[in-house]
């Protein structure tokens, strides 16, 4: 990854205060403490034009497409799409699709919300881990809430050295976490290490595109603002994470480029609320609704909104989902 392409004032600890609700970028962290549902996911989402994209539900669709191919990778070609939406509200053991069977590393698990869909919708058993210790007390809270005894596992974490024996685990997976992560080739080595042989590892990531980046100061600027706004590191572009995959000992099996479902969709939602708050009127009751409900504060909130807006409309960002497979 290119220097000119990371971001210069990214630190550990600025991540890892931002998740634990300190700092400016804590702020949209206690907004999603009280909006529910939607609160357990911290994952852009993944939706078909006319499918909502609010609420939890995109969230969850995201875990559920990643997810279904893991059963059986031949899967893969196979229509995906036409029953995403099924049981998006279900927390019922009994509503499970399959039973993997199998254990599953989660990196980057953040508040659990993917760990508990997998776990009741697909039948894994996962092992999170987090830098955030706020995000593992979160997490282990829902389990306990949930009543769930066994089949998920919290606990503090570093994607670079991943705390478990060499062949531990079925499966791995990594929901945009890798964006924080300064080493990408380094976490990707260590999910291989603690794969089982045969093993599947699954990955939805942010992306850039380069030459859009550095086709002028201005794209260069907007794109290290976005970085800066959310305390990401850097991204890679999908042939970067596909040579990753392959120089770990991975065989890449599918790569989707889902941008129209995940970015594009996320950015109506902004346009559509930055519109509302361009209003001085508006955005002065927003701001006391916010601060009254959450205790947040909405003005840094506004700015990383409009770092993503503006990096996604001017092209600089993908979003792609990967399968790989050792041997």
């Amino acid at each position: 990854m290119s220097n000119q392409l990371c971001n210069p004032s990214w630190t550990r600890d600025a991540v890892i205060e931002a998740f634990d609700g300190e700092g400016p970028h804590a702020e949209i962290i206690k907004v999603l403490r009280s909006v529910g549902n939607r609160g357990r996911y911290l994952n852009i989402g993944y939706s078909r034009t006319g499918q909502s994209h609010w609420g939890g539900k995109a969230q969850m669709r995201l875990v559920d497409r990643l997810a279904k191919p893991l059963r059986k990778l031949s899967d893969l070609d196979s229509d995906l799409d036409s029953d995403l939406d099924s049981d998006l509200d279900s927390d019922r053991d009994s509503d499970r699709d399959s039973d993997f069977g199998s254990d599953l590393l989660d990196v980057g698990c953040g508040r659990g919300g993917p760990a508990v869909r997998l776990h009741q919708k697909w039948g894994m058993n996962v092992t999170g881990i987090d830098l955030s210790d706020q995000n593992i007390e979160i997490a282990r809270r829902r389990t306990r809430d949930l009543a769930i005894h066994e089949g998920l596992t919290f606990k503090h974490g570093d994607a670079a050295r991943l705390p478990f024996p060499s062949e531990s685990f079925s499966y791995g997976w990594a929901i945009e976490s890798l964006a924080y992560v300064p080493d990408k080739r380094q976490a990707i080595l260590e999910v291989k290490r603690v794969l089982r042989p045969g093993g599947v590892f699954a990955m939805a990531a942010l992306l850039v595109d380069e030459g859009a980046v550095t086709a002028s100061q201005q794209n260069l600027d907007i794109y290290l603002d976005f970085l800066k706004a959310w305390d990401f590191y850097g991204l890679v572009g999908p042939d970067s994470y596909r040579e990753l995959l392959t120089d770990a000992g991975f065989t890449v099996e599918r790569v989707e480029i889902a941008t129209a479902r995940t970015l594009r969709q996320h950015s109506k939602r902004l346009s559509r609320l930055l519109r509302v708050w361009n209003s001085k009127i508006l955005y002065r009751l927003s701001r006391w609704y916010v601060r009254r409900k959450t205790g947040a504060d909405l003005d840094p909130i506004r700015d990383q909104l409009t770092a993503s807006h503006r990096a996604i409309e001017a092209g600089l960002l993908e979003y792609g989902l990967f399968w790989a497979k050792t041997a």
